[in-house]
């Protein structure tokens, strides 16, 4: 064989032989995200507008995902006798009714959440954290094809409840409640 080509074939083992440099994934969560201290199951109620057709219960699970550098949420509704299993799937076969993100925006220092719903309906809110026991989601979602700018707010009750509000804005600039949710931490087990 030629020099040069034991040369070359050394050098391609002595590479091949070379270790990859570890990678660390990143299992610390951001400080910010664990601050919003929604990791957990929770049981949810909505509240109906007055007139308007009752909503089953559901859980809002939150989870870590891709390490803990986003926090991943799934709504899945819950069956009117607790000793059935949650709902995972529907009758047409659909994953959970809506999931979610939770982020850290380290340039806008900001958190965000991006929404979407097996009805179509998606977005994304932003906030700099809690004020007190209030957190204020703000930005700009569609609902039924529409576009227009969207709340949330959520309102701790106790050490391991919240309320939630969703409002969207109307084209004069007021804004409408189209959800009040009540929300409390699942035990394990339950």
């Amino acid at each position: 064989m030629r020099p040069a080509l034991l040369a070359s074939l050394a050098i391609a083992l002595t590479a091949c032989a070379t270790p990859r440099p570890k990678i660390v994934p990143r299992y610390i969560m951001d400080p910010e995200l664990y601050a919003l201290d929604l990791l957990n199951t929770w049981s949810c109620e909505i509240q109906p507008a007055p007139g308007a057709t009752p909503v089953p219960p559901f859980r809002y699970t939150v989870e870590p995902e891709l390490g803990g550098a986003f926090l991943a949420g799934r709504v899945e509704l819950q069956p009117p006798d607790p000793a059935q299993p949650i709902i995972t799937r529907d009758s047409w076969g659909f994953d959970p009714v809506s999931r979610d993100t939770w982020g850290f925006d380290p340039v806008s220092r900001e958190i965000f959440r991006s929404f979407r719903t097996r009805e179509g309906d998606f977005g994304t809110l932003r906030t700099r954290g809690w004020e007190g026991d209030r957190l204020v989601l703000l930005g700009e979602a569609v609902f039924s094809g529409q576009r227009s700018p969207a709340r949330e707010t959520l309102q701790r009750t106790g050490p391991s409840q919240f309320n939630a509000r969703w409002e969207k804005q109307t084209p004069d600039g007021t804004w409408t409640t189209f959800s009040n949710e009540r929300c409390a931490w699942t035990r394990p087990g339950a």
